[in-house]
């Protein structure tokens, strides 16, 4: 589902949702709690169209309407637009399975629509020397980065 299908979707919900709770006296207060988390990520969704395209209206005008043959817009630039594309309905997802698996029925977000993850617990442990290490017998990148969190969390065994 494109990005602006997803935007449409999600505010007819929210919209179906706040008429039934007026009819009803707020009987769905959660989902539309939920449902207005979304919208909240759903609004970059009109501006993320118009920058892909005002960047492909742009590769047409640099290649006088060439584009397939001189492989614009970049392909990194394209890779970026994939991301994006598929950044913004995962994190919808995301936002409505939250409270389905927390019996909630509100999730916790800041004002641009990103989950709030104060409440989450840092993992505060250093398995380094430990018997059943899964970094022992590794090198590289893997141990050094061990090496750098342990020293970050001041362990008395790094």
């Amino acid at each position: 589902m494109g990005v602006h299908r997803q935007y449409f979707v999600i505010y007819t919900l929210l919209a179906i949702d706040q008429t039934g709770n007026q009819f009803t006296n707020n009987a769905h207060l959660g989902v539309q709690v939920t449902l207005e988390t979304a919208c909240t990520i759903v609004t970059y969704a009109a501006m993320l169209n118009v920058l892909f395209l005002a960047a492909l209206t742009h590769a047409i005008k640099i290649t006088q309407d060439k584009t397939k043959k001189c492989k614009m817009p970049q392909l990194w630039t394209q890779t970026a637009m994939f991301c994006c594309v598929h950044a913004v309905p995962a994190q919808v997802i995301i936002v409505l399975i939250i409270p389905v698996l927390n019996y909630e029925s509100k999730v916790n977000t800041d004002e641009h629509g990103n989950l709030d993850l104060s409440h989450v617990e840092e993992r505060k442990e250093c398995w380094h020397g430990l018997a059943g290490d899964p970094l022992h017998h590794h090198g590289g990148a893997e141990r050094r980065l061990h090496h750098w969190y342990c020293r970050r969390l001041r362990c008395t065994r790094a």
